[in-house]
């Protein structure tokens, strides 16, 4: 399992989750700066290799879209796709990229030119990990909510012009929906 270091700070309970067998967790780094860097990819690879994952095994990830991409292309590329579980942990993720297939780095000054589409296996989206998540980041994931109801549900717009104050203030209750609703139309 590869855990978010920045997720892990705001919830040490994960650290202490017991999963059946659960060989390593790694806490590692997130933020955009991962897809950037060739070795988180090759730190992955190289722990899948440790821990003998093999295309009956999984690889979990906790953590926001770009730490999913990044450790989704080392599942993508080792044995030519091992399992994946991802739990995004940011509205973004939660809205949009933890629900995709397309995985992936940037590479020679290009976003995503390196990547592979890679079903996850599963997704489970912990609502109660966004509760920490620092003002900036709880927002810039609706921008996601935004851009695919202008694409696709017309009514889905309607309803986050409507709800834009509560979802600023974090209201749960009208937040939830939208980002579900979002997640659904990214499927």
């Amino acid at each position: 399992a590869f855990v978010d270091q920045g997720l892990l700070a705001a919830h040490p309970e994960l650290a202490r989750i017991e999963l059946p067998g659960l060989v390593e967790m790694l806490p590692v780094p997130g933020g955009e700066a991962v897809k950037n860097d060739m070795r988180m990819f090759e730190e992955a690879c190289r722990a899948i290799d440790r821990a003998a994952i093999c295309r009956q095994s999984y690889v979990l990830v906790w953590g926001g879209g770009a730490l999913l991409d990044a450790v989704g292309f080392a599942a993508a590329s080792t044995h030519r796709g091992v399992r994946l579980i991802r739990l995004p942990s940011t509205t973004l993720a939660q809205a949009d990229s933890g629900v995709g297939v397309k995985c992936g780095l940037n590479a020679f000054g290009k976003k995503n030119l390196l990547g592979a589409f890679h079903v996850p296996h599963a997704v489970v989206c912990d609502e109660t990990l966004l509760a920490t998540l620092p003002d900036e980041h709880w927002r810039s994931g609706f921008s996601e909510v935004v851009k695919v109801a202008l694409l696709r549900d017309a009514s889905l717009f309607e309803e986050v012009e409507r709800r834009a104050d509560e979802v600023r203030e974090r209201d749960l209750e009208a937040a939830l929906p939208l980002i579900r609703r979002s997640a659904e139309l990214h499927l």
